[in-house]
């Protein structure tokens, strides 16, 4: 199973060869298909390959959580972003062929979690929310603008994205909640709701766009917030056939 969640990762390399032959692999051998396909379409039927065969292996959610969350540590992202001090050398930027937000949703179609990752799933998005605290208190005019300008930072965009739509997925699939998961919960999602309308549009659809892949519906499925809290019809896993 880990041979082919590596082949998710050589479909999207920056080199047009291994992207090619991973396709070529992936489409003839691992699903049987006369022809290649493109390679974004080899690319869901390779999630949904292994979804259908291995679903049930008990490394499954780990390596689909692999996948969503990435490999950055967000704490140390964060710290950057919000240190003043210009640095000499930046951050290593991800691969710039892979469409990251692609393989994110992708694999959020198709996720499996346990309740053992749910708690970690929840300190990644409180310590993001403390990071935006220090940017949104005191309110001030700029504030818009402030949470605006950050959120749309692609690094920073992408934490995000990654770690409230897998939150949310977590969420949404655990069979019992206790209540002091519930009061973190709860906690989190009043510090996120006052600056979600300053925050990136697509970010904004993460946290309060339509069912089952926002953050509000997936509250509201488990009864934690209000069935009146407002969401909208769009966001959703637009990069994605599914949509």
């Amino acid at each position: 199973m880990q041979v082919l969640f590596d082949l998710v990762l050589l479909l999207q390399d920056d080199d047009s060869d291994i992207r090619i032959h991973a396709s070529t692999i992936t489409s003839q051998i691992v699903l049987g298909l006369k022809n290649d396909l493109f390679e974004a379409k080899t690319l869901e039927l390779l999630f949904q390959h292994l979804f259908t065969y291995y679903s049930n292996e008990t490394d499954y959610p780990q390596c689909i959580e692999a996948i969503i969350l990435g490999q950055k540590n967000m704490q140390a992202l964060f710290d950057y972003e919000l240190n003043s001090t210009k640095h000499i050398f930046e951050l290593e930027r991800s691969n710039i062929y892979k469409e990251e937000l692609i393989n994110i949703q992708i694999a959020a179609f198709y996720a499996k979690t346990t309740s053992q990752q749910l708690a970690p799933a929840i300190a990644k998005v409180h310590m993001m929310m403390k990071a935006l605290s220090t940017l949104s208190q005191p309110i001030t005019p700029s504030t818009p603008q402030i949470i605006n300008e950050f959120t749309a930072r692609p690094d920073i965009f992408t934490a995000l994205y990654r770690s409230i739509l897998w939150m949310n997925i977590c969420i949404r699939n655990v069979s019992n909640l206790d209540e002091l998961t519930i009061t973190e919960i709860k906690s989190i999602y009043d510090q996120l709701k006052p600056i979600i309308p300053y925050m990136n549009p697509v970010l904004q659809d993460i946290c309060q766009g339509c069912e089952p892949w926002s953050l509000t519906s997936s509250l509201q499925h488990q009864n934690i917030i209000p069935k009146e809290e407002p969401i909208n019809k769009y966001g959703g896993l637009f990069l994605t056939s599914y949509y």
